[in-house]
């Protein structure tokens, strides 16, 4: 449950977003102001408002609230920021049901990813899977981007680590990087169930947008090892996500898919099978979009 936050504004931010990621839900006022974590009061005002406005529309009758009309204007307004992803979602789909995980769509905007596409099971830790989740585009996050942009924008990649990498980390996550861009995927580790970063890591997961909880514990998630380069057929690994960059002819990567495997314990084989479907599903998207 969410803690309840002082600012009007992220407040109310926070019933719009809660009812973003539910689309088809409805919701009676004490159960929205128990699942967000927020006095029944604040939460009937901040309705109120949000209903005269279009963005939240209640029923007459049965007096749940659900997302509203007004939405629509804003979320084709985002899209309008990002790649057209409609070809993507078939795809997406098709690599859930045959690997059993959440797969996604991450787009570039700026110093930020964003999941703009996601299909398949839910999500294991209810957050990052999320269409809208944002996460910052920083090392060692968003591989499939920083390993295919020109030397001097990667270098402006690395530089965007806080805190900075140390030369022995830079050394590591070029070499991740090569590796990933010469085999044409990222697998991204989870941290062991018994590190102590390993609950702060989940909780910052589940937050809507990541990125704001991350910085802490990233130089600590760098230390500990992100990206897998050796990998045994035969060892298990613990495993967060397997990413493949979707390239255009031109070298491009506009877009990369993602398999989200949180708390997936596989052998090297099993990754190497998961990825191959992975890289399968990123060369049709490329394939489709040059017809």
């Amino acid at each position: 449950m969410s803690k309840p936050l002082s600012n009007p504004t992220t407040r109310t931010l926070q019933v719009l977003e809660y009812l973003a990621t539910r689309p088809s839900e409805t919701y009676g006022l004490s159960e929205l102001s128990r699942s967000i974590g927020m006095s029944k009061s604040t939460c009937l005002s901040i309705l109120n408002t949000l209903v005269d406005a279009g963005y939240v529309i209640q029923h007459p009758v049965q007096r749940y609230y659900s997302l509203g009309p007004a939405a629509i204007a804003v979320g084709q307004a985002a899209l309008m920021r990002f790649p057209d992803v409609s070809d993507v979602l078939p795809v997406l789909k098709k690599l859930a049901r045959e690997t059993n995980m959440t797969a996604t769509c991450e787009a570039l905007a700026g110093d930020q990813l964003v999941v703009v596409a996601s299909a398949g099971r839910g999500d294991p830790l209810s957050g990052i899977g999320r269409t809208g989740v944002r996460l910052p585009f920083s090392p060692p996050y968003g591989a499939p981007f920083g390993a295919t942009v020109e030397l001097e924008s990667f270098r402006a990649y690395l530089d965007r680590a806080d805190p900075p990498l140390t030369d022995e980390e830079a050394r590591r996550l070029v070499r991740s990087f090569e590796t990933g861009r010469h085999r044409g995927f990222f697998i991204g580790l989870d941290l062991p169930i018994d590190h102590p970063l390993h609950d702060q890591l989940a909780e910052a997961w589940s937050a809507r947008s990541p990125d704001r909880k991350l910085q802490p514990i990233v130089a600590a998630r760098r230390v500990a090892g992100y990206l897998l380069d050796d990998i045994d057929p035969k060892q298990t690994y613990a495993v967060a996500s397997i990413q493949a960059p979707v390239v255009s002819r031109g070298g491009n990567v506009e877009i990369a898919l993602a398999l989200l495997a949180f708390g997936w314990k596989a052998t090297g084989e099993q990754l190497l099978a998961a990825a191959k479907k992975l890289v399968a599903a990123a060369d049709a998207v490329a394939e489709g979009r040059t017809r």
